[in-house]
């Protein structure tokens, strides 16, 4: 084999040895990982989810506020959202349901407003990266 062709193998080598370890580690903590959090919200944890400020003038999100957080979670055999924060028109804090979001992981109801959320937590509204949704550390 020539010097060049060795080079070439071990490149050729390496990089499936990286990809497949890469590749391998992520089936691993999908497979074995325990429970993600779209399974764990969808389960009833609570979660918490705020809206990037630098978005919000860009989405019709009604009398939600922008970064401020939204504490609660899923509420299985209804299909409720029950999320707690601000209103942008009344001064305190406030509860309220959201119920006409698709009954599938990954997908919320935040007073009404749908929207999707992936395993990293990215909130999207209307198709749009809008902010986060992250398991809550503060309990109700």
């Amino acid at each position: 084999m020539k010097p060049s062709g060795v080079w070439l193998f071990r490149i050729v080598g390496g990089a499936a040895v990286l990809a497949v370890s890469f590749f391998g580690t992520l089936w691993l903590i999908d497979n074995f990982g325990g429970p993600s959090m779209l399974d764990l919200a969808r389960s009833g944890a609570q979660v918490q989810v705020t809206f990037d400020p630098k978005v919000c003038p860009t989405l019709s999100i009604g009398e939600l506020v922008c970064d401020t957080p939204y504490v609660g979670r899923y509420e299985p055999a209804t299909n409720r959202w029950m999320l707690t924060g601000k209103n942008k028109n009344v001064a305190g804090t406030f509860t309220n349901p959201g119920t006409n979001a698709p009954n599938q992981p990954g997908n919320i109801s935040i007073w009404g407003v749908l929207g999707t959320f992936d395993r990293a937590g990215t909130l999207r509204i209307q198709g749009k990266d809008a902010g986060t949704i992250q398991l809550s550390q503060r309990q109700k």
